[in-house]
């Protein structure tokens, strides 16, 4: 349910440099058909609706949501479980072929909701809110031997998920940040600025190399350099593992290394930037092949599990212990023999120490009160998540978790703090969408 895991819209920088991506791609676009010349030319709209409900029955941290009330001062929530939210919102695109080897794709999203309402909110709080945003806005180009052309460049704003089997949690090489190490969840992917490379040249390889701008969280629009490869065994098993270097252009060098952030007195003074490594490994098992699945639907019984490394150098004080920067999931498809198209069922252990939230970012040193705050009570999270397509383009999506939940903050960004720590914590949310 993305409304309440990533943001939704961008802040007027960001969006202005959304606008600059946009542009830039529809000038490539009327270039391509310049010199596409007599090829064909195709287009089609696709347009979705949405609506989402989410209800918070039990959160310790949920006195610490902010909300802009009416006045356009800032406000705290003080006990807000069983607090709900909806969201009705649509997207609409447009896609257009030049032939068979150029393509572009661009959506736009938009939707409705009210802020936070739980059990202390003040009528006059009461506001509606609008946000909206460019989903995706890229071009695709198949290079190689048609009709299955071994290499695939997309340039622009697109949606990447290296883990279509992940319902909620996983996906670490791109939800993830470094000093401090935080965690995101959601099933939709994460939305990337830049280039993306696949090739298939080398049977049942796929590899991706991508060079994405960071937009989503501060500093902005440092550049990142990744590489993943998967490989497929008898359609049995998937092997996949994942290199990234984060930050590892800076635009701003005195954001990255925040002259804050660093740890120690005098000539033991370390400084610690928000750049780093990341390191990925993931396996991803189908026995269906080798017995007779019957009625079982193609999701049923798979197993997955994905564990990431949050920053491979060692940093005196706050980043000593390696095992505190490793996230684990695992999941499995319970069969539901097509009564259901998916029933995930995920787990995730994270022992860091430290605030698992990116609000401190300005500074690789995080928050003083979060450290240690609730010991091992906040390592595991879960998600039971279940899809059904009802009739074609209608689709349905519950889901009851624990996880790294946050919240719109009525002003076109989000909440960084989570609000699922405690055992106790935990929240539903129901999604409908229908699409044409």
């Amino acid at each position: 349910m993305r409304i309440c895991q990533l943001p939704e819209v961008m802040t007027t920088t960001m969006m202005t440099a959304n606008m600059r991506s946009v542009l830039c791609l529809c000038a490539t676009i009327l270039g391509a058909t310049a010199a596409a010349g007599r090829a064909e030319v195709s287009f089609k709209p696709h347009v979705e609706v949405y609506h989402s409900v989410l209800r918070i029955e039990e959160s310790n941290e949920a006195s610490q949501i902010e909300f802009m009330n009416r006045t356009g001062d800032v406000s705290y929530y003080s006990d807000n479980s069983g607090a709900v939210i909806q969201s009705l919102g649509g997207r609409l695109g447009l896609s257009a072929r030049f032939g068979a080897r150029l393509s572009a794709t661009f959506t736009y999203d938009n939707h409705i909701w009210h802020v936070f309402q739980g059990r202390d909110m003040p009528v006059y709080d009461n506001t509606e809110k609008i946000a909206g945003g460019v989903h995706e806005g890229y071009l695709k180009v198949a290079l190689g031997p048609m009709p299955a052309a071994p290499v695939v460049l997309r340039l622009g704003y697109f949606n990447m998920r290296y883990a279509p089997e992940v319902m909620n949690l996983g996906e670490y090489l791109f939800r993830t940040g470094v000093y401090p190490g935080y965690v995101l969840s959601g099933g939709e992917g994460i939305e990337l600025l830049g280039a993306h490379v696949q090739t298939t040249i080398v049977p049942h390889l796929t590899q991706d190399l991508l060079f994405t701008s960071e937009i989503n969280i501060f500093p902005a629009y440092d550049y990142s350099l990744s590489y993943l490869a998967r490989v497929d065994i008898l359609n049995i098993a998937e092997i996949g593992a994942g290199a990234m270097l984060y930050r590892v252009v800076s635009v701003r060098e005195e954001n990255t290394y925040n002259a804050l952030s660093y740890v120690g007195d005098g000539a033991d003074t370390t400084r610690i930037p928000l750049s780093g490594n990341k390191l990925m490994g993931r396996l991803v098992i189908d026995p269906k092949p080798l017995f007779n699945p019957g009625r079982m639907g193609p999701e049923d019984l798979k197993l997955y599990c994905e564990a990431a490394l949050l920053g491979t150098k060692d940093y005196p004080e706050m980043y000593e212990d390696i095992r505190e920067r490793v996230p684990v999931m695992a999941g499995v498809h319970v069969p539901m023999f097509n009564l259901l198209d998916v029933l995930a069922v995920e787990v995730e252990w994270y022992g860091t120490p430290h605030g698992c939230n990116p609000e401190n970012s300005a500074t690789a040193v995080p928050l003083v009160q979060e450290q240690f705050r609730y010991g091992d009570r906040d390592d595991w999270k879960w998600a039971v998540t279940a899809t059904r397509e009802i009739v074609d383009g209608f689709e349905v999506t519950a889901r009851a978790a624990r996880d790294h939940l946050r919240m719109e903050d009525g002003n076109g960004w989000y909440q960084p703090r989570e609000l699922m720590k405690l055992p106790g914590d935990w929240y539903w949310s129901v999604r409908s969408s229908i699409r044409f």
